[in-house]
């Protein structure tokens, strides 16, 4: 697992998947000497949202919560529940989204785990941005995790959290409050992975619409969609690089209104 773990971090999704399938897990085992089927579970669920196969990775992610529930990880359970929260944005299904997360951010809060709980917060926060539900505190909402994000240390957490805040900010009609949350995410464009910098492309292409820049705005989203078509061509796998192709949708869209 932890090999599998170290090519995820590397991005080679199909190396972690390879890797997991040949695993065989210690059942008991918590500490050295191997590793338990809870960990097996985790590794996978991540690995396939990852891949964004995400029936898949629903599926895995259920059965992870299941598994932490019966054998008493219950610390474990809030952090699944963020993952399937992570799982139903993506999907297309911010209600349950929201829900997962509400739940989520309640338990770590319950556990006094003020950073897992922004964290939570702020999936609740696109939930709704994708959902259409914000409220005329969401602004605030987001600021206030990324802040605590910061605080802590969580950099790159933060700035998506920033990154978020200005979308929210542009649908709720503040437009100052996006610029300077735009310019405080920009570093993701060295610290991010690739979905961060194409996040950022449609960002910025959103507020550069809503300035009335629409030249500006066709060029980021040309350029995010370059970097998305790139990422599916280093995906390799068929399959990868067509559920891949999920990550393109808003930005495609975009496109034909801009």
């Amino acid at each position: 697992v932890i090999l599998a773990k170290l090519a995820l971090l590397r991005g080679d999704v199909l190396g972690c998947l390879q890797m997991l399938d040949g695993a065989q897990p210690v059942p008991g085992v918590r500490d050295g000497g191997g590793y338990n089927v809870e960990n097996l579970a985790e590794c996978r669920m991540m690995a396939l949202t990852r891949a964004w196969l995400l029936p898949e990775a629903r599926i895995a992610a259920e059965a992870y919560v299941e598994l932490c529930t019966r054998s008493g990880v219950r610390d474990h359970v809030a952090i699944a529940m963020l993952d399937l929260a992570a799982i139903a944005t993506m999907s297309g299904d911010p209600a349950t989204a929201c829900r997962f997360a509400t739940g989520a951010a309640r338990s770590f809060a319950a556990r006094g785990k003020p950073v897992n709980a922004a964290l939570a917060r702020a999936a609740c926060l696109r939930a709704q941005l994708l959902g259409g539900t914000l409220r005329g505190s969401s602004v605030r909402s987001g600021l206030e995790a990324a802040a605590m994000l910061e605080t802590a240390g969580w950099r790159r957490d933060a700035l998506r959290t920033r990154l978020l805040v200005a979308r929210v900010a542009l649908a709720m009609g503040s437009q100052l409050t996006a610029q300077r949350q735009l310019q405080l995410a920009k570093p993701l464009r060295d610290r991010g992975v690739v979905a961060d910098r194409i996040e950022l492309c449609h960002t910025q292409a959103l507020l550069r619409l809503s300035e009335g820049d629409r030249p500006g705005a066709e060029r980021s989203l040309a350029y995010g969609l370059d970097l998305l078509e790139n990422y599916r061509a280093a995906l390799g796998a068929v399959e990868l690089r067509v559920t891949a192709s999920g990550l393109g949708i808003e930005l495609a869209e975009q496109g034909l209104r801009a």
